[in-house]
């Protein structure tokens, strides 16, 4: 079973439990006392230095896709998380530090009752070559080395620019010869005007689809018959 969240205001830290487990107000001076409860496996807590969007992508006794495996990298060790009552909840309070008494964001899902091991996978390093085949085996490879070609270009399109910048520093160059500086522009400005063309977009909208719709974490949960030798935690970004 997978359960998406999307939250849309940031949060210092997320936490984890089973609906039946009472939190009272969620603070950022209360991570202490959240850390001690969380080892006991009755809730699970992600906490970051600066409050982030935690958009989440939550697995119940499945793997993610093996095609994830490009952009996301276990981070966690394995952790405790009892759900006695088969309903969990993600409770995201909102990063409001002028209110006393700060909103909280809830997103349930039902599970079965039980004991779980959770793990946390965040998005690590992309491994490129393995993303440049999953776009190509989309777009095509004629398509792909078009859409590299023309990024190169900008590359180069920008050097341009910044030795045109320099020759214009030079008085003797901006006075008698301003109409050549303007040439070290064109490329770029090619570039700009190449991208428009539904090649490169349509190379450029799965880019950017395979970053966009990605979750930032990915919470896997396996449920185990028995918590002897596992203990809870919380995972710091």
């Amino acid at each position: 079973m997978r359960s998406e969240i999307r939250p849309t205001e940031p949060s210092a830290f997320a936490v984890v439990s089973d609906e039946k487990f009472g939190l009272g107000e969620l603070k950022p001076n209360k991570l202490a006392s959240l850390k001690k409860i969380a080892e006991t496996g009755q809730l699970f807590l992600m906490h970051a230095d600066d409050p982030l969007l935690y958009s989440l992508d939550v697995y119940v006794d499945e793997s993610p896709p093996d095609e994830l495996d490009i952009y996301f990298t276990t981070r966690s060790g394995s952790y405790l998380l009892r759900a006695p009552t088969g309903r969990i909840v993600v409770r995201l309070p909102a990063d409001r530090d002028e209110s006393p008494s700060p909103s909280v964001v809830r997103h349930g899902f039902e599970v079965p009752a039980g004991d779980y091991v959770l793990s946390v996978r965040d998005r690590g390093d992309v491994d490129l070559s393995a993303h440049a085949a999953r776009t190509e085996k989309i777009v095509g490879s004629s398509a792909l080395r078009f859409y590299e070609r023309l990024n190169c270009f900008g590359a180069v399109g920008c050097l341009t620019i910044g030795l045109g910048g320099l020759l214009a520093l030079v008085p003797r160059v901006r006075r008698d010869h301003w109409p050549l500086l303007l040439v070290f522009a064109l490329p770029t400005l090619l570039y700009h005007l190449m991208t428009r063309l539904p090649r490169y977009r349509r190379v450029n909208d799965v880019e950017e689809e395979a970053v966009k719709l990605l979750p930032t974490y990915l919470l896997v949960l396996k449920r185990v018959t028995s918590a002897e030798g596992l203990s809870g935690g919380c995972y710091r970004d």
